[in-house]
């Protein structure tokens, strides 16, 4: 059985950032950026989190603008005031022509992505370095100018942390996200 969350934005104002950032390899406070927050049920680390994650990217452009999406996992260290990132995945991603609603969550100026590729090696656990790629990555790419999506597996973060970098005439960007927890 599934588990489903509502929509909800990942940042509260479109990122506009022209490159990804850089990450320390460990953070002597709670992490601060563009958080989906803690997502673990807990104080001091160990319990129940959602175990996947579905992303709607849009941007603000035109049709054919692109960008890069990253999803950052945070997991707390023994000292619960230590915290180390990994990335789940990186996606690239084209908008196509579908839009939201005045007053929506996404805007009436706000177009979908409807081509996602993910970035090689990034994303997926590897056997050896060019073959055998397994994961349980799900990819939804229509490419017709309706919204594309992806899943996939949060690997125990207890937080999620949104990088964008803009590629292709510098749009805006952003997603939708939906946790997914798979009961058994």
């Amino acid at each position: 059985m599934r588990i489903a969350g509502p929509l909800q934005k990942a940042c509260a104002a479109n990122a506009n950032t022209s490159a990804f950032t850089a990450k320390t390899a460990a953070v002597l406070t709670v992490p601060s950026g563009n958080l989906v927050g803690q997502i673990a049920n807990v104080d001091g680390g160990g319990g129940r989190v959602p175990n996947r994650i579905r992303i709607y990217p849009y941007g603000l452009g035109a049709n054919n603008d692109g960008f890069a999406l990253r999803l950052w996992a945070w997991y707390r260290g023994h000292n619960p005031d230590t915290w180390y990132p990994s990335i789940l995945t990186q996606i690239n991603c084209t908008m196509g022509s579908f839009t939201g609603i005045a007053g929506g969550q996404v805007l009436n100026t706000e177009f979908f992505v409807d081509t996602i590729s993910l970035v090689a090696l990034i994303g997926e656990p590897t056997y050896t370095a060019d073959v055998t790629r397994f994961g349980r990555v799900e990819l939804y790419t229509p490419a017709n100018d309706t919204p594309a999506w992806v899943e996939l597996d949060l690997r125990s973060a207890e937080l999620l942390e949104w990088d964008f970098d803009q590629t292709t005439n510098t749009p805006t960007m952003n997603a939708l996200y939906q946790l997914v927890s798979e009961v058994y």
